[in-house]
């Protein structure tokens, strides 16, 4: 009874677990990814008896780079969770191109692929109706739910254009730009490229040269017509952080080139933007951003995995593009042939013994599929709905999420049609063992990642006992560290000051830009007589971000000790001006108070409350000082 239901829910078992990592968030919390990992790897063990996975070596080396890279990671826990990931995604495409010749699987996927991109869009308007942030149900970017629509839009673009019933064009079209409509309200610039990409490859695979000259002659017009107010909207050119992404694209090649070989480690792009971040003010702090991805996915695999990732990923992805144009020309060849002339041997090479005993024409439609025999198309949408996911990935890094993944590797699974062809015993043996494994690694992976990501929520907690295990099991690492330092801190006269110099200069070189560990720096060296290097410190923190209220009121107080009571005045001048200008005003600045209402009033960050916070006891001591100086000169 199980077999028959496993037989007959195996087509649409692929279909239903991306349905299911959608309803989980889209697999972005560590929490979703492991609960999803043990639910598809029963899936695999008890109803996939037959995986044959693809006979494409770069794919294979692709995944042994990745483990390499994730030994060799500075976060190794968290590298092999995201090597984890990959496996999942590589036995998702195993087994996508295992029924790719099942046609029921195919529509399937794509039933769920446009159904998906509907349920976005209407997510979409209904969110623009309530006044609600443009996100869809893939909360919280937009890009990723723009990714959906998009592979939607790719199913939708052949009824739209290719010769057929002229209801169906019509209902087709009215569809298509719905979905277009939705784009522009979530106006996101990768998924317009991914759309033309995907327009111009599919002209140029039906061979409508006419269609694809008039493409491009629109594309001029609306270039050149469109009024450059709405433009400037659509390419979010007043929206200065709009290309801020040049400079993280600079910052995740500036890490290859730091780590070129095996890249800094898979999933931490992260530690390597604290490394090489750049300056973007935003009317309080310079260096308050991050970014957990390098917002490219070629970028992102190199920085973290090194080049050799990038490359053969690129190389795999391409030999998977050319591998199912050369079956999909060979099926159309014999589906021709045996639909013109009936000749059963012809049809038995792609078949099989099925076709060659009955010798009907439907059997070959059943392996091709009923599209591929009447126009040798079959895997065209499938391509496009790759490399428009592909292109837009160019611009922002949507596999970061778990779902978006899945649609790419499913999809290039799903292109690589079967001709019918059989596996030995021996061959599926070794097939079941390889899935097996790979199982394996992915629950360990996700288990990785999940203790990883408890570490962090444990870390913030500043609980003793945990921030010491976590520096036992992560020496070198820098968010450990820095809980460390501030544990080391709050402990008044039990602080070894010199204990916590060594953890602040352990951790400089990775986190070059944090105004706050000079800051402290500063005050170890005041705190022992070191003046000197007090100021040196204090003024790299001010070089960082001038308007670290506290590093000002420390630097104007070695001022003072040193007898410079003009510099002192002077600072003491620029924090009373500040807290004034500032969003927060002088008192809340100085205590946090009303910081919740603040920060939605005027966006402020946590970082930035934190530069324009000082000790305002502090501050009305040393400007009582600095003013008997003056009147005693």
């Amino acid at each position: 009874m199980v077999k028959t239901f496993s037989e007959k829910a195996e087509p649409y078992g692929l279909p239903f677990f991306l349905c299911l990592s959608m309803f989980l968030g889209g697999l972005r919390t560590s929490q979703s990814w492991f609960l999803f990992s043990i639910l598809f790897s029963l899936y695999v063990v008890f109803f996939k008896n037959k995986i044959k996975f693809c006979d494409s070596g770069p794919w294979l080396f692709f995944l042994v780079w990745l483990l390499a890279a994730s030994v060799f990671s500075v976060d190794i826990l968290n590298s092999f969770g995201q090597f984890g990931r990959y496996l999942m995604y590589a036995l998702f495409f195993a087994i996508a191109s295992n029924q790719s010749g099942n046609k029921n699987s195919v529509f399937a996927w794509k039933a769920v692929l446009v159904s998906a991109g509907f349920v976005s869009a209407f997510m979409v308007w209904l969110q623009f109706l309530l006044g609600k942030p443009l996100t869809g149900f893939l909360y919280p970017n937009p890009n990723y739910t723009a990714a959906v629509i998009v592979s939607g839009l790719c199913f939708l673009l052949p009824v739209s254009f290719k010769n057929g019933s002229l209801k169906l064009k019509v209902f087709a079209s009215a569809l298509t730009l719905f979905l277009v409509a939705t784009l522009v309200l979530i106006n996101s610039r990768g998924a317009y490229a991914a759309l033309a990409l995907a327009l111009f490859v599919f002209f140029l695979y039906e061979k409508k040269y006419f269609g694809l000259f008039g493409f491009a002659v629109f594309g001029i017009l609306l270039l050149a017509l469109i009024p450059e107010n709405i433009l400037n909207i659509a390419l979010k050119t007043g929206d200065v952080n709009s290309f801020q992404r040049l400079n993280i694209w600079n910052t995740a090649l500036e890490t290859t080139k730091e780590y070129p070989f095996f890249g800094i480690g898979p999933g931490c792009f992260e530690k390597a933007f604290l490394m090489f971040k750049f300056p973007a003010f935003n009317g309080v702090s310079y260096y308050g951003h991050h970014t957990h991805h390098a917002h490219s996915e070629i970028l992102n695999l190199s920085s973290e995995a090194g080049l050799p990732a990038a490359v053969l990923f690129l190389f795999a992805f391409a030999q998977i593009l050319r591998a199912s144009g050369r079956n999909r020309a060979a099926l159309s060849a014999i589906g021709a042939e045996s639909a013109a002339n009936g000749r059963n041997r012809a049809a038995l090479s792609a078949i099989g013994a099925e076709s060659a005993a009955n010798g009907r024409n439907r059997a070959a439609l059943s392996a091709i599929g009923a599209e591929s025999a009447a126009n040798g198309r079959r895997t065209d949408s499938l391509k496009i709905v790759a490399i428009a996911l592909f292109s837009q990935a160019c611009f922002d890094v949507i596999f970061y999420l778990g779902s978006i993944s899945m649609i790419f590797w499913g999809t290039l699974g799903y292109c690589l049609e079967r001709r019918g062809e059989t596996e030995k015993d021996e061959g599926q043996s070794m097939s079941r063992v390889r899935a097996l494994i790979a199982v394996f690694f992915i629950l360990a992976g996700n288990a990785a990642k999940f203790k990883y990501e408890n570490y962090r929520q444990c870390l913030s907690s500043q609980k003793a006992g945990c921030v010491d295990k976590a520096l036992n099991l992560f020496p070198d690492d820098a968010d450990v560290i820095s809980e460390k330092i501030k544990m080391e801190l709050l402990n008044g006269e039990k602080t070894n000051l010199a204990r916590v110099l060594a953890f602040v200069r352990k951790i400089q070189k990775q986190m070059p830009k944090s105004a706050p560990l000079k800051l402290i720096e500063s005050n170890i060296y005041f705190e022992t007589g070191d003046l000197d290097n007090a100021a040196r410190s204090v003024l790299d923190a001010v070089a960082v971000e001038p308007n670290f209220l506290q590093a000002r009121l420390h630097l104007a107080k070695i001022f003072l000790k040193k007898g410079n009571v003009r510099s002192a005045a002077k600072e003491i001048d620029f924090i009373r001006n500040r807290a004034a200008l500032s969003a927060i005003g002088a008192e809340s600045a100085a205590n946090g108070r009303n910081s919740r209402e603040t920060s939605v009033k005027y966006g402020l960050s946590n970082y930035d409350k934190m530069l324009l916070r000082f000790d305002d006891v502090q501050y009305a001591k040393i400007k009582a000082e600095i003013e008997k100086k003056q009147q005693e000169k």
